[in-house]
This record gives structure tokens, sequence and C-alpha cells, in this order.
């Protein structure tokens, strides 16, 4: 995996949905949206060791009518950043406002859901 010169690296993305960026303090999150917008609307958390790619296969088996999206924490995967103090939660509330998504399902792995569930 090469990395250039503004800290991205370059890995294969996805291959369905839309790849988009969210702004963040100075971090701008590399996020999948896939569906048709409709509901339930669905936020996928990827663990400690992965980054977006490892939901790729589960949203393409879900129905096209829901909204999901999947996003890149801070360190990984596609997402860029300049060190900051920063709380996970708060990305994670960026990705929501960015769609103006107020009720909404989780997934996610123990490890990826317990880093979203409190603020330090």
């Amino acid at each position: 995996m090469a990395v250039d010169g503004e800290g991205r690296r370059d890995r294969p993305g996805f291959t369905q949905g839309e790849v988009l960026e969210v702004p963040s303090g100075r971090a701008r999150l590399s996020v999948v949206r896939q569906g048709a917008g409709g509901e339930p609307q669905v936020v996928f958390l990827h663990t400690g060791i992965s980054d977006k790619r490892s939901w790729e296969e589960v949203l393409g088996l879900l129905s096209p009518e829901m909204d999901m999206v999947a996003y890149d924490r801070r360190r990984f995967g596609s997402t860029t950043y300049r060190a900051e103090a920063h709380d996970q939660l708060v990305d994670l509330l960026a990705i929501l406002d960015a769609w103006g998504w107020t009720g909404r399902s989780w997934s996610g792995t123990p490890v990826g859901a317990r880093s979203h569930s409190t603020s330090p």
C-alpha cells in the first residue's frame, strides 16, 4: 500500500455506492453511501483493525430501498486528517448531520460500536 504526499493511502475502493468526504474538525472522513435514501437509515461502524470496506458485501445484500453509510474512522482507510484532539462521537455526528438524519439504526462489531458509544 502506497501513501501519497497528503497522507492518503492507495487502497481499492467500493465497487458500489457513492463515496464522499465529510469534514469533521481537521479531518475529511471517507464515507460510502448506498441505497435509495429510504428507511431505515443505517450506519455501519468498522472494527479497530479494518475500514469501511469490511461492510461492502453486507451493504450489497441489504435492501436497495434502505439508506446506508459506512465510513473510515480517523487512522483507517481513506480518511485523511491532521493531528488534533478529537472525539469519535463528534465525527459520527458530522456524518449524520451531512444528510440531516434524525432516526437511525446502528450496526457494528463490538469494538466499532463501543468506540462510538461514549464520549471521553
